[in-house]
């Protein structure tokens, strides 16, 4: 008898919050992003090959996900906007740290495509040391080597960002 007075009870509470307008949404766990600008530093000598000027520094937009925050899931992810091309590095399973990590890597143009050569990432700088959900602003340098399916084009980027 208790259990369906408990039962009505409930429903009686969760009958009126819909009648008032209310709603009843699970809370669901958002992606942890932060955005901003980032400036690609350096270039070697083989990024020559698709046009990139050694020596020109170059600005793009930045987006950075960081692993086990909100919804993001064991994946670290970073991409880069420019104009008219984009390109985005996932690292399955971890963090990126000061050692250079092979990563999954594709570009965009007039299509979507993962690069053949593959590439790896590595950050050489980080703050604050350890992100969270409620970090301000966060501050990345790294490298990535194979930029732009080229295995010999190393660039050196830094950004700062902000949540999303």
């Amino acid at each position: 008898m208790r259990f369906r007075f408990a039962l009505s009870a409930v429903g009686a509470v969760l009958s009126s919050a819909v009648m008032l307008g209310g709603s009843i949404t699970p809370t669901v766990a958002q992606s942890v992003e932060f955005r901003g600008t980032a400036t690609v530093t350096a270039k070697s000598k083989a990024c020559s090959q698709n046009g990139w000027v050694v020596g020109e520094k170059t600005k793009a937009n930045m987006r950075y996900r960081p692993p086990r925050l909100g919804s993001n899931g064991k994946t670290t992810k970073i991409a880069l906007f420019y104009p008219y091309w984009a390109t985005s590095y996932v690292l399955e399973t971890g963090v990126l740290g000061k050692s250079f990590k092979p990563v999954h890597a594709y570009g965009m143009s007039a299509a979507p495509y993962p690069y053949a050569n593959g590439a790896e990432v590595r950050v050489t700088s980080l703050t604050p040391s350890v992100v969270t959900p409620s970090t301000k602003t966060v501050k990345i340098k790294g490298e990535v080597r194979g930029f732009d399916e080229m295995a010999d084009c190393v660039v050196t980027f830094a950004a700062t960002l902000k949540p999303r």
